[in-house]
């Protein structure tokens, strides 16, 4: 369980960092004005946010391991 924990942790913490920068660059287009560069990165972050969030709900769905007792 204590591996799930750390495994679920990380992808929480991996997630929120995305959407750090997505909030970043998406303050930077409004303040600045948008580019193609920015668009692309905008869309990479926003994928790999999905991703990750496709990646913790298959986590919060699997069942936990049973615990064999002696």
């Amino acid at each position: 369980a204590d591996g799930r924990a750390a495994e679920r942790a990380a992808l929480v913490r991996r997630i929120a960092a995305a959407e750090t920068k997505l909030d970043r660059l998406t303050d930077e287009v409004t303040e600045r004005g948008g580019s193609a560069t920015l668009r692309r990165k905008i869309d990479a972050l926003e994928a790999e946010r999905d991703r990750l969030q496709v990646e913790l709900d298959e986590l919060d769905r699997r069942p936990a391991a049973a615990v064999t007792l002696p």
